[in-house]
């Protein structure tokens, strides 16, 4: 009876938390974020990360060497942990840092790493398992538009247009991506109790409603179909979800 109750008042919590916490999400529509941002050059960068070169998945190994060979003309940079922390230490303030510190969830680093990452260097993130099927030069050719993803296959991630962050285009130095670091940095630090669900604090959910709460439609493009399959988000057929829930390395198989 005390673990029902635990429960109980545990999800009353975290639906307040949740609850609040969007009711809270900053609106910059104010900004009027300029609509050229989006048409000029998107640096022919892509960005991938995992914990150490060493470590990453097997099944990602030749996915990423096909990714590489469909884009000569694209620079492929890697980033383990260590290169990540340095990226936000050298470049936003000490609460960004700290809150960065404050995960140890894989996925949840690299949540926060990715919107840093493009709003310094700009380019193309990418998880680690993704796949490119088409030439980035011909899918970018007179897009102009922020290229969002919506999960396809989902009913109820769909309906809420739930962002696919496998896959983030941007170009360098867009102001929204420094308020989606600082709002993911506030989630962090104001989630005390540690019970705000990941998708919440620095995964697609807060991107999602950062992206559709500050730009205006016109200035979005999006696609349920990975942009006629352009993109994979599992090139690995599987393999790469294998791997690493057999081993316990999926966030799903972490405690916050």
């Amino acid at each position: 009876m005390i673990i029902y109750w635990i429960i109980v008042v545990y999800v009353i919590i975290t639906f307040f938390i949740v609850y609040w916490l969007n009711l809270t999400i900053p609106n910059f529509r104010n900004m009027k974020f300029d609509r050229e941002l989006f048409k000029q050059d998107i640096p022919k960068i892509v960005h991938q990360t995992w914990e150490t070169e060493e470590t990453i998945p097997p099944p990602c190994l030749e996915v990423i060497e096909k990714n590489k060979e469909l884009n000569p003309s694209w620079e492929f940079v890697f980033w383990d942990d260590k290169a990540r922390r340095k990226l936000i230490e050298d470049n936003f303030d000490d609460y960004t840092l700290s809150a960065y510190d404050k995960l140890h969830i894989g996925a949840m680093k690299a949540d926060l790493f990715r919107i840093c990452v493009l709003y310094i260097h700009g380019g193309f993130y990418m998880d680690i398992k993704g796949g490119i099927n088409k030439p980035l030069d011909e899918f970018l050719r007179d897009k102009n538009k922020l290229c969002y993803m919506i999960w396809h296959d989902r009913p109820f991630y769909k309906s809420s247009k739930h962002a696919v962050t496998a896959f983030l285009i941007w170009p360098k130095g867009h102001p929204l991506l420094s308020y989606i670091v600082r709002e993911m940095s506030r989630r962090i630090h104001q989630d005390f109790l540690n019970i705000l669900p990941l998708l919440w604090k620095t995964g697609p959910e807060i991107y999602t409603s950062m992206i559709f709460n500050n730009l205006s439609s016109d200035q979005i493009l999006e696609s349920e179909n990975y942009f006629d399959d352009t993109f994979s988000v599992d090139a690995t057929g599987g393999a790469y979800y294998d791997y690493v829930k057999s081993r316990g390395l999926h966030w799903s198989q972490k405690s916050l």
